[in-house]
């Protein structure tokens, strides 16, 4: 029989070697998974879709456009004449009554006459005088019999005496007073009879077969206009005259930064408008523009407007714009490509330059 500490020896012997072979297998297990972990590439995460911005848009085509520049003006005569006397007389004819029409180079009033056509006459005999004694001077001189001064004296003389004539016919020809142009005698506060003082006036005439209108055209929008231009005049009972711009001032007013304009207006029933204001339409050269929905106009961050839409790659873009006219019913813009895809939902919530899915309406572009 063997002693108990040898056999207490032989089993702790035996649990060692046991616990020592256990360890040696599970490191070689080990050392072979990690081995294979290093060979073989870890499998990839599986791929997340990125998910696109859905906005509306509608495809606009430009249009044929008529930009018309409206504005406030005021109806003059297209020519109007305050008529006054060159000299001191009395009123001997009256040849026209107020209201009334006169053509160009007849009698409107005729002063009397008084001495004058003795006046005339005298000057005229002073005038002979004069030029006979110079005539003759001239060959006394030829002949050395006079001298230089003298001859002088007498050209002197002679000019003096034909001054005093052209003064005295002058004179003459202000006592008959005509029409300067064909109109409308629209005033005449004198009677047959008055003593007329020089500068006096007589009457005012009118030219209304034509009128001519003026309004202020703000410094934006007087780049667009040229003279020749169609304008239609709407008068405050709603009839419509037509006519041409004739004149845009080339220096802004100080105050107010616009320009004034003139247009010459047909009148041919001499509708009594001069003086009355009324609203002008001035017809701009035709364009391509496009027709829309001011709900669509948009301001970007240097604040010009513009319209928000996608390119071909489906990106959003802002696309600057010049407002021609505005309504209740739409707008008009100038200043883009020919055909333009709108983002008419959804720009709100893109970037510019973002990607987005564009879904476009079937409806036909307004």
């Amino acid at each position: 029989m063997q002693h108990p500490v040898l056999l207490r020896l032989r089993r702790a012997s035996s649990v060692l070697i046991a616990l020592t072979l256990f360890v040696l297998l599970a490191i070689w297990l080990s050392s072979g998974t990690i081995q294979q972990a290093s060979s073989v590439a870890p499998e990839k995460p599986d791929t997340i879709p990125v998910s696109l911005l859905r906005v509306e848009t509608e495809l606009f085509t430009a249009q044929p456009y008529q930009p018309v520049l409206v504005a406030q003006g005021q109806i003059q005569p297209f020519r109007s004449s305050q008529i006054t006397s060159q000299i001191n007389g009395t009123l001997r004819t009256l040849a026209v009554e107020q209201g009334s029409v006169a053509s160009a180079g007849t009698l409107l009033i005729q002063l009397a006459e008084e001495n004058r056509p003795d006046e005339v006459a005298k000057s005229e005999a002073n005038l002979k005088l004069r030029e006979s004694e110079l005539a003759s001077g001239q060959r006394l001189r030829r002949d050395n019999l006079l001298s230089e001064t003298e001859l002088l004296r007498l050209g002197a003389a002679a000019k003096t005496a034909s001054a005093e004539l052209a003064a005295a016919r002058l004179e003459l020809a202000h006592t008959r007073i005509e029409a300067p142009f064909s109109g409308i005698v629209d005033e005449l506060p004198v009677e047959i009879g008055d003593h007329i003082q020089a500068g006096q006036m007589l009457m005012r005439m009118v030219d209304i077969d034509k009128l001519k209108l003026t309004a202020q055209i703000p410094q934006q929008q007087v780049a667009d206009l040229t003279p020749g231009l169609d304008v239609t005049v709407t008068l405050l009972n709603g009839q419509q005259l037509s006519g041409k711009l004739t004149f845009i001032a080339s220096l802004a007013d100080s105050n107010t930064r616009s320009f004034r304009i003139e247009a010459s207006i047909d009148n041919p029933d001499r509708l009594r408008v001069a003086g009355a204001s009324a609203t002008v339409s001035i017809s701009l050269p035709r364009q391509q523009a496009h027709r829309i929905s001011p709900a669509l106009l948009a301001l970007n961050n240097e604040g010009l407007p513009g319209l928000y839409a996608v390119d071909d790659e489906q990106r959003v873009r802002f696309m600057p714009l010049r407002l021609l006219s505005i309504d209740n019913e739409g707008a008009w813009a100038g200043g883009l490509p020919e055909e333009l895809e709108v983002i008419t939902l959804g720009a709100g919530f893109a970037s510019e330059g973002e990607q987005v899915e564009a879904i476009r309406r079937s409806e036909e572009s307004s």
